[in-house]
């Protein structure tokens, strides 16, 4: 995975295509537009939060997927889809989260 870059919409395909996980991941400043990451497992592992903090989530699918302890400061999550998912205890401190689908979403 690359260094100190942030991932790219491949690298997280790569990951979920090779059944890597990606709980705890840094993907601060990634660009992951209109991607589909349902059920994707992005929890804060037991060390560190997973790291989505300024992350562009423009209409991307996350339903059902699992961002608890996630840290999404800033994150751009205009019309996502987090129907479903768990955001417990997750920091959405200025997100943008203008046309999110958040229905059945654990705040």
């Amino acid at each position: 995975m690359p260094g100190e870059e942030p991932y790219t919409i491949q690298d997280v395909l790569n990951c979920l295509k090779n059944g890597e996980s990606l709980e705890g991941a840094d993907l601060s400043g990634s660009k992951l537009m209109k991607v589909d990451l349902k059920k994707l497992n992005l929890r804060g592992s037991c060390l560190q939060s997973a790291d989505l903090r300024y992350a562009d989530l423009t209409r991307t699918i996350l339903e059902n997927a699992n961002l608890k302890e996630a840290d999404l400061t800033g994150a751009i999550l205009e019309g996502a889809d987090l129907s479903g998912a768990n955001l417990e205890y997750a920091n959405l401190d200025n997100a943008d989260l203008v046309r999110a689908n958040l229905s059945k979403a654990c705040l």
